[in-house]
C-alpha cells in the first residue's frame, strides 16, 4: 500500500516536471491572479507535487504588484531585469553583485563604462520603462484635455502637469521625450532628460525643467540647465525653469485666463554674465536690485 502511495507521488512530480525539465527560468509564466508578476521555477521542485502558480507571499489574493525595469548595477553588465517596487534589488543575480563588488576593490569604473551605463538607463526611460524614486511621491497622472497618462516623479512635476492641462495655448504634452547628452567637469558623460516637453497651437516647442528653487544652483543641476538651454537654441525651442513659485503661484486663479507665451517670457532659463543659468524673470529682478542699491543719490537744492 505504502509502495503504491509513493510511485503514485513521483509519477504526478515526473509528470509535473516534464512540461518543464528543458527549461530553467520562465518568462512567459505570470502569477495566476492575473497582476503580471513573473514566477520563477527552480529545479527544486521537480521534488515536489506541483509548479507555482502564485507569487510567494501573494497567494492570489486579488493583490496587485506594481513591478518596474530596472538597469543591472553592475557597470559591466547591460542586463535589463524587472522586479517589485517593493524590493531594494540593484543586481540582476548575486553572483553579477559579487563581481562587481569584487571590480570595485580594485579600480574605478572607465569612461566608457560610464557612458555605457547613462546610455542603457536613459534608453530605457524613453521606451517607457520607469523607476520611483523613494522618499518622493511618483506615479502617473492622467489628462483629460489630451487624453493622456503621463508619468511624473515628484508632487512638483505632477501639479505642473495638472496645471499645463487648462493653460490657453497648449495642444499637447509628453514626459521625458528628449535626450540631452552633456559631460561634467571629469569628462564624464551622462544623459539628461527634461521632465516636461510642450508644444503650443502655432507649432512652437518647449522644454520645462522642474526644480525646487533651493536646487538651481546645484553644481549637477546647472550642467543640465546648460545643456538644456543649448539644445534650445540648437533645435529652435525655449527651455523653462519652474520651481514652486511658478506651479502653487495660480492656487485660486484660473489657468484658463494665462498662456503659454505669457509663461514663457517669465520663467524663460537664461545664461548670465557670471556664467549661470538664471530664471529669466529672476534675472530682471537682481539687476533691478542691483541697479536701485547702485543708483547715486540725486541731489535736492
Amino acid at each position: 500500500m505504502l509502495r503504491t502511495i509513493l510511485s503514485q507521488i513521483v509519477r504526478k512530480m515526473i509528470e509535473n516536471w516534464d512540461q518543464y525539465k528543458d527549461l530553467e527560468y520562465y518568462p512567459d509564466r505570470l502569477c495566476a491572479c492575473g497582476c503580471g508578476g513573473r514566477l520563477k521555477v527552480d529545479h527544486m521542485h521537480k521534488y515536489r507535487d506541483s509548479i507555482p502558480e502564485y507569487i510567494h507571499g501573494h497567494n492570489g489574493r486579488g493583490l496587485k504588484v506594481p513591478r518596474e525595469t530596472r538597469i543591472c548595477a553592475n557597470p559591466n553588465c547591460d542586463v535589463v531585469f524587472e522586479v517589485a517596487v517593493t524590493r531594494t534589488q540593484k543586481f540582476c543575480s548575486t553572483e553579477c553583485q559579487l563581481k562587481h563588488v569584487h571590480e570595485c576593490n580594485q579600480r574605478s569604473p572607465s569612461k566608457e563604462t560610464c557612458k555605457k551605463i547613462a546610455e542603457s538607463i536613459s534608453k530605457c526611460y524613453m521606451e517607457g520603462h520607469r523607476t520611483f524614486q523613494p522618499g518622493y511621491k511618483s506615479g502617473y497622472v492622467y489628462l483629460e484635455k489630451f487624453d493622456l497618462s503621463l508619468f511624473f516623479r515628484s508632487s512638483y512635476e505632477e501639479k505642473a502637469l495638472l496645471f499645463l492641462e487648462n493653460l490657453r495655448g497648449v495642444v499637447d504634452v509628453d514626459t521625458e521625450a528628449i535626450r540631452i547628452k552633456y559631460e561634467d567637469k571629469e569628462g564624464y558623460t551622462h544623459y539628461y532628460l527634461p521632465d516636461i516637453l510642450v508644444k503650443d497651437e502655432k507649432g512652437n516647442c518647449c522644454l520645462i525643467e522642474v526644480k525646487p528653487s533651493y536646487q538651481l544652483e546645484d553644481e549637477v543641476n546647472q550642467l543640465k540647465f546648460r545643456a538644456g538651454v543649448q539644445y534650445s537654441l540648437e533645435h529652435n525651442m525655449k527651455y523653462l525653469i519652474w520651481t514652486e513659485d511658478m506651479i502653487f503661484s495660480n492656487k485660486n486663479g484660473s489657468t484658463t485666463e494665462l498662456s503659454l507665451q505669457a509663461i514663457v517670457e517669465a520663467t524663460a532659463a537664461t545664461l548670465s554674465e557670471s556664467g549661470k543659468v538664471m530664471i529669466q524673470s529672476e534675472l530682471h529682478r537682481n539687476m533691478q536690485r542691483q541697479e536701485e542699491t547702485t543708483c547715486p543719490p540725486t541731489n535736492v537744492g
